[in-house]
């Protein structure tokens, strides 16, 4: 492994194999060949040359110089699913001694990320005439999520002919799952594809995904917050959606949606509290975990109203 890493490091042999090309060295084959570099190329045997004086590097200088290389090759990747592999070496034991400069990787990685991808021509364009373009990133379809619920809401909550009456009032939590589930499909433009997951034995799967190829995909757990108590709404948020369903790589982002009947008020600690109140709790919470939890991306909470408008 040494003599290998040696090798390809020398800028003699560079013009003979070709590491820029990604087929030599895409995300795929870093993610496996990083962990196989640090086993056999130890930190602990690295030569230091801290104390200066004259250099003449040799073999092992070589070596060390290309394992550690490989790490910030695969940061600096336009190539997909760079970020994802980065957070699954945070796993691996042969790489326990980076986790820091892991974690630093995946900071510049993920504020480039955010940053998103120059627009082209016809970006511009279709921004004039949707108000939004194709998701770039994991965070672009997060944010069109959160959109397209609102518009749900909207239909159902505010809309001349609301969808309100589309969902029976004995409608269990299967039903809400189905309903929303085509309705974002129908509100889609492309942008994502909505899948939804009943009946999975023992939840493995959330309710509802927003997937768009090479970018992740967006979880959603979903619940009639009628039928809930404050406390199972909370571990709907945080041990289902946050420590269920979030744990993937690829998805980082998550929504608890909350569909409403009518029901008067939940138990909570201050006392009796109404639906609004409600979602204030939880968004708060929600907001708590992304700024405990460095591995979220995005968590929010909507709820949307089926319950029939109090005449004034």
């Amino acid at each position: 492994m040494v003599k290998l890493c040696s090798e390809i490091s020398n800028p003699i042999n560079r013009d003979r194999i070709d590491v820029e090309k990604p087929a030599y060295l895409s995300v795929a084959c870093l993610r496996h060949f990083l962990p196989i570099a640090f086993t056999y190329i130890r930190r602990s045997e690295d030569i230091d040359r801290s104390g200066g004086g004259p250099y003449s590097p040799t073999s092992r200088d070589n070596a060390q110089h290309f394992r550690d290389w490989l790490l910030d090759r695969l940061a600096q990747t336009s190539e997909p699913g760079a970020l994802e592999a980065l957070f699954e070496l945070l796993e691996e034991p042969n790489l326990s001694s980076q986790q820091d400069w892991l974690l630093h990787l995946i900071d510049q990685r993920m504020a480039q990320d955010a940053e998103g991808n120059p627009w082209k021509a016809t970006d511009v364009v279709e921004f004039a005439q949707e108000y939004e373009t194709d998701p770039k990133c994991a965070m672009d379809l997060f944010k069109i999520a959160v959109r397209r619920f609102d518009e749900i809401k909207d239909l159902v909550e505010c809309h001349d002919h609301s969808a309100r009456d589309e969902m029976p009032k004995d409608a269990d939590e299967e039903a809400l799952q189905s309903w929303l589930c085509r309705k974002l499909n129908e509100l889609s433009r492309g942008r994502y594809k909505a899948v939804w997951s009943p009946k999975v034995d023992m939840k493995k799967e959330p309710d509802l995904r927003l997937d768009r190829i090479d970018i992740g995909s967006v979880v959603i757990e979903v619940k009639w917050a009628d039928t809930c108590s404050l406390v199972d709404l909370e571990n709907a948020l945080q041990d289902q959606l946050v420590g269920r369903y979030m744990r993937a790589p690829t998805s980082r982002h998550g929504l608890l949606v909350l569909g409403y009947k009518g029901k008067d008020h939940w138990k909570s600690a201050d006392g009796d509290i109404d639906f609004m109140a409600l979602l204030t709790h939880l968004k708060a919470r929600a907001t708590s975990l992304l700024g405990s939890r460095p591995e979220l991306y995005g968590l929010n909470v909507i709820g949307i109203s089926f319950a029939k408008p109090k005449l004034p």
